[in-house]
């Protein structure tokens, strides 16, 4: 969390600001680096899938990358002024991209953990819950340690430098702590008998003989990911995600429907206020309810709650002309998406067991991969579809008052898309029968097949 926002937040300032490398070529070197960040991110789920170590399929990443990804995100703020425009950006290029492989080594991991560190449905509920949490959390305190340390160094190059390099090292630290915290209880020799430690039911599996590692050729690989878009309710979810995921990426053009629909550019903070403030609050309401309600319901509900927001807000803004209703309106809206989000990865985790119990075969980096990349395409389609819908309006970015089409595009981009989104997303999930009951007697099944492998 702290080298992400530490990057996403002040990487293309640092580098048009104070080392005058051009906003285009640094805005199309971080659409590349997307691009070649989602490839990796498949790379990595086939690596975590076919790769194991005396710890297990994740634990051994987070010693192995802690110092990575540390130096390249330090190394980011360590090109030089004097430098040419060429080498800049090559530097950047390389840097750049070093550093988005080293955080996939961690991200993946961190994301599969979900299903292979927890064994029941509550425990995965719990932890689903407090990444969501811990993550808007721990964003928020990084943006705020981070600015102020900045300033307090005077602001230039010397104090993103020192900035940059002291949060990379209390990133790296921090990854190399989770090292010694992880345990895995699901997927590999190791993890089984890890969990034979804490339940006297399992049992301990011999010491594997070595064998030859079977080449991953293309056909292979293939064949493997067949297995994930047959898994019925991992399809779902994506779909679910990725339309809930559009309607939150349509959210970005609230700045220029404050000024063109609205009429008030200031409107802006309270839009961007409420959505932090409804995002906290959802989340922290998730948690007594996973007590006593399944996630399954918990991700119908937020979406259905976040497309009823945006009804509030089609009605603050356009019926009533009542921008406080509008702010009642998007802070449900983030309330529902909060929900969402607080429980959305345990989804993951059970498509995840359900493939294995039905296929024979677990999936956890390559389903928790795929998840990754549809959150990558989800940002960059809705910002293409908003684009093109807008162009088509007539849209003109340097007009003052916008034509009567581009207003209707923008009401329509803004909030009646994303309202309708949210309630497909939330429709998609009725059909999700992966309940905990269900998952009950999945994870008993596949313990018994576990049991009968280890004798």
């Amino acid at each position: 969390g702290l080298c992400t926002t530490l990057i996403s937040t002040y990487i293309s300032s640092f580098y048009t600001d104070y080392l005058y490398v051009s906003i285009g070529l640094i805005s199309s070197m971080l659409a590349i680096g997307t691009i070649i960040d989602a490839v990796t991110d498949l790379a990595m789920g086939f690596v975590i899938e076919h790769f194991e170590t005396k710890y297990g399929r994740i634990k051994h990443w987070f010693l192995w990358s802690a110092i990575p990804v540390a130096v390249c995100t330090a190394l980011l703020f360590w090109c030089q002024p004097e430098w040419s425009a060429t080498v800049k950006a090559v530097y950047f290029f390389i840097v750049y991209n070093l550093y988005t492989l080293a955080l996939t080594s961690i991200r993946l991991p961190s994301l599969s953990a979900l299903s292979l560190c927890y064994s029941t449905n509550k425990s995965r509920e719990s932890a689903a819950w407090m990444v969501g949490f811990g993550g808007q959390i721990g964003n928020s305190i990084s943006s705020m340690l981070i600015a102020p340390m900045i300033a307090a160094l005077g602001g230039g190059l010397i104090a993103y430098r020192t900035s940059g390099t002291f949060f990379a090292g209390i990133g790296g630290l921090l990854i190399l702590l989770s090292f010694f915290l992880i345990t895995e209880v699901r997927g590999s020799i190791a993890a089984q008998r890890n969990a034979a430690k804490f339940d006297e039911t399992v049992e301990v599996p011999p010491i594997p003989v070595k064998k030859e590692k079977k080449k991953l050729t293309l056909k292979e690989m293939l064949r493997e990911a067949s297995y994930l878009v047959r898994n019925e309710y991992w399809v779902i979810s994506m779909i679910g995600e990725l339309f809930g995921g559009m309607a939150l990426g349509f959210l970005l053009g609230a700045v220029s429907f404050c000024n063109h629909v609205l009429g008030n550019p200031v409107a802006i903070t309270g839009i961007f206020g409420t959505m932090t403030i409804g995002m906290l609050i959802g989340l922290a309401v998730t948690a007594p309810l996973i007590a006593f309600m399944d996630g399954k319901w918990i991700c119908v509900l937020g979406n259905f709650i976040a497309g009823c927001g945006l009804v509030v807000a089609c009605v603050g803004v356009f019926i009533f002309n009542n921008l406080p209703l509008m702010y009642a309106g998007i802070t449900i809206r983030q309330f529902g998406s909060g929900m969402f989000m607080a429980i959305n990865n345990d989804m993951g985790a059970r498509c995840v067991d359900y493939g294995e119990w039905k296929f024979g075969f677990r999936q956890d980096g390559l389903s928790f991969s795929g998840r990754s990349v549809v959150g990558k395409v989800t940002m960059s389609l809705a910002t293409a579809i908003m684009g093109l819908i807008l162009s088509l309006a007539g849209y003109d970015g340097s007009l003052s008052v916008q034509p009567d089409s581009a207003i209707e595009a923008l009401k329509w981009t803004f909030l009646f898309i994303p309202m309708i989104l949210q309630f497909v997303s939330g429709i998609l999930f009725c059909f999700f029968k992966l309940t905990n009951k269900r998952m009950t007697e999945i994870q008993n099944d596949l313990k018994e097949r576990h049991n009968q492998q280890a004798q």
